[in-house]
């Protein structure tokens, strides 16, 4: 289970992050590195499961690289490529290994090089878009149009039943032994927190009849 008590120490820098010559430093320090994110948001993993960065090295290619931020000052970099070297994991897999700043940069990672990877062109006249701001927004050199990344609005539950005991997923494709302790759901627009457990989850389990809320918090893992 992944533990999200701990702060993670990942900044964001969003005060830096149009200064082109501020950029190209923090490329080029001894202490900068890359995290490379393949198809399917494969990240190089270690020995002992945890991210396996690669040095920065030649010139910033900022249609691929992007800033995720100073993690206790030294900047991280992830990198859409093709495919990644050696031992790889998503971060469903190995998220429960990682601290709290690893899992910050791995979700992040994750996050960006997918939106990059698969919304290169403008949404308004479909021309290929350039990446700003570091690798945090596109804009479209036609038209104008800046874009973000999506953000859906969802909730992620866990379920139980009258004698505290909880409900637990499986999908066919997953190992045998594999489990979640929550169900996922994406809320429409015109839709209440409340109906959308009530629905996915009948959508995904039998035998219950209603649903009361009774806490929340953040859900931070990337859908993409």
């Amino acid at each position: 289970m992944m533990d999200w008590s701990s702060d993670s120490t990942l900044d964001r820098v969003e005060e830096h992050r149009d200064d082109a010559a501020w950029l190209h430093e923090q490329w080029h320090s001894p202490t900068a590195r890359v995290l490379p994110v393949g198809p399917g948001g494969r990240l190089p993993v270690a020995s002992d499961a945890t991210l396996r960065y690669a040095p920065a090295a030649g010139e910033l290619d900022p249609m691929t690289t992007h800033l995720l931020g100073l993690a206790d000052g030294e900047p991280i970099f992830c990198q859409v490529v093709d495919t990644v070297a050696g031992d790889t994991a998503t971060v469903r897999e190995i998220g429960h290994r990682l601290t709290a700043t690893q899992s910050d940069v791995a979700f992040s990672a994750t996050a960006l090089a997918n939106w990059h990877r698969i919304e290169p062109r403008c949404s308004a006249c479909g021309a290929l878009t350039e990446p700003r701001r570091a690798g945090l927004m596109r804009h479209c050199p036609e038209c104008g149009r800046d874009s973000w990344p999506r953000t859906d609005p969802a909730v992620i539950v866990a379920v139980t039943n009258g004698d505290d005991e909880i409900l637990l997923a499986h999908q066919t494709a997953w190992p045998p032994a594999v489990c979640r302790c929550s169900q996922a759901s994406s809320r429409q627009v015109n839709r209440w927190n409340r109906p959308s457990i009530a629905r996915s989850s009948r959508n995904q389990a039998y035998g219950w009849e209603s649903c009361a809320t009774s806490a929340a918090n953040p859900g931070p893992i990337p859908v993409r």
